[in-house]
């Protein structure tokens, strides 16, 4: 079965992605835990950068990056130093 890739990762199989809390699980409402305008569905390794403060995202889609963030990790995981995912809904 042919899978279309998941818009903004490239990844085709959502099997490889990993569902992302906007605003962590442990800040969140119970209602917030459910919410999926909470959600971002990442590549394992944004994720990582995400869950740990490396990345954030500005209302545009922007990829925001520390400066705790090494360059070489962008080198070494191919990551562009700039990029965007598209822009956010209001409920994000």
């Amino acid at each position: 079965m042919l899978h279309r890739p998941v818009e903004s990762t490239g990844v085709t199989g959502r099997e490889h992605l990993r569902a992302s809390h906007i605003k962590p699980w442990r800040l969140s409402s119970d209602a917030e835990k459910l919410d999926g305008h909470n959600g971002l569905l990442l590549s394992p390794h944004i994720d990582h950068l995400f869950d740990r403060g490396y990345i954030t995202f500005s209302d545009a889609g922007e990829v925001v990056f520390s400066k705790r963030l090494l360059p070489e990790i962008l080198n070494h995981w191919s990551i562009p130093a700039r990029l965007n995912v598209g822009a956010f809904s209001d409920y994000q």
